[in-house]
């Protein structure tokens, strides 16, 4: 793999004698250490076979958007190829792989997705969402949006596509999790997301481009401080209280639970306050939707959004069904009902 790798960074971005260096983080991409004379260290991510090309797009335009409007906002910047382009492709045993190259930021990543973060970090994750929405306000105009960039929207068609996969079989799920996936069917989970959905709130705030993924492992710190946010891949459009939602459900999870999706109380309002503060007083709406007993709606939403999530992503090979990845405690809520710590 390293090889073909060595071939593009020379002959499409012009480094002589790359360092190639596997990064053992991403659950989907993959991602390289990248050093060459005489140029700055990069970071090369590999994306998996039939990655879509919208998603592609999405995350390049907004990277490019970050950086005209907001470049004190530490997100990646891309390295272009010799001729111009964005990206490069590997030709793979499974299909074309989309290649990215970034500029290597400041700072390292100290947690993994389900690890409890220090209060402090929870907070500037929160602050720098806020800070992140601010910068996206109003981005309609040079994002204007397509097909499947709505995260509300797309849910439909998401669970549709989940419900062709469960229905095909998946054959890579563990045991414990067929077993369960067979005794539920893909009747009444449809049935059950069909009521989630029709719960959604409406007084959610504005819809606007987001990051998609604030989730810890997305961090590089130095200290307290937040010197880097990376993997703009799941880009999307979403309501903004609902998008703060999703990364307070993300960030304060109670991830040792499989029985059903259970947040932290204490967290969840420290980061909640940590949101409205810095964004005060842009985003009125939050506060009310973020009330820990108001916020059962949003929560289901989430649990559903991962639950597809992991369904879509084992048909196509990328993960396999099986507990400690997060999907039971999700799969659990949206047939029942999310817990609170």
């Amino acid at each position: 793999m390293r090889e073909p790798l060595r071939q593009i960074l020379t002959r499409r971005y012009g480094l002589a004698a790359p360092e190639i260096t596997p990064i053992g983080l991403g659950h989907t991409n993959r991602s390289f250490a990248v050093a060459a004379a005489g140029h700055p260290d990069c970071v090369l991510r590999l994306g998996w076979p039939g990655k879509p090309q919208a998603q592609r797009l999405r995350e390049e335009r907004l990277l490019a958007l970050l950086a005209e409007r907001a470049p004190e906002i530490p997100a990646p910047t891309l390295v272009r190829t010799l001729d111009g382009h964005t990206h490069a492709a590997l030709d793979g045993p499974e299909g074309p792989q989309l290649v990215h190259l970034f500029v290597k930021l400041p700072g390292e990543p100290l947690y993994r997705w389900r690890d409890r973060c220090a209060d402090a970090h929870l907070q500037a994750i929160m602050a720098a969402l806020a800070q992140l929405h601010r910068a996206l306000a109003g981005a309609e105009q040079a994002l204007p949006c397509e097909r499947g960039d709505d995260l509300l929207d797309a849910l439909p068609d998401r669970l549709d596509a989940a419900g062709a996969a469960w229905a095909r079989g998946l054959p890579d799920a563990s045991p414990a999790v067929l077993a369960r996936l067979q005794a539920d069917g893909v009747a009444r989970f449809r049935q059950r997301a069909l009521a989630i959905l029709a719960r959604t709130p409406s007084a959610l705030g504005p819809t606007i481009w987001t990051h998609g993924d604030f989730q810890l492992e997305n961090f590089l710190f130095d200290g307290d401080q937040i010197v880097g946010v990376v993997d703009f891949d799941a880009a999307r459009r979403a309501p903004r209280a609902l998008d703060v939602a999703l990364a307070l459900a993300s960030l304060t999870r109670e991830a040792a639970r499989e029985d059903t999706f259970a947040v932290d109380a204490r967290r969840w309002r420290l980061g909640a306050l940590a949101y409205q503060q810095a964004a005060h007083p842009d985003a009125p709406e939050v506060e009310a939707a973020l009330a820990l007993d108001n916020a059962g709606p949003l929560l289901d939403l989430f649990c559903l959004d991962q639950a597809l999530l992991h369904l879509i992503s084992a048909s196509g090979g990328l993960w396999r069904l099986e507990p400690g990845i997060g999907f039971l405690a999700c799969y659990s809520a949206v047939m029942g009902r999310p817990g609170q710590g």
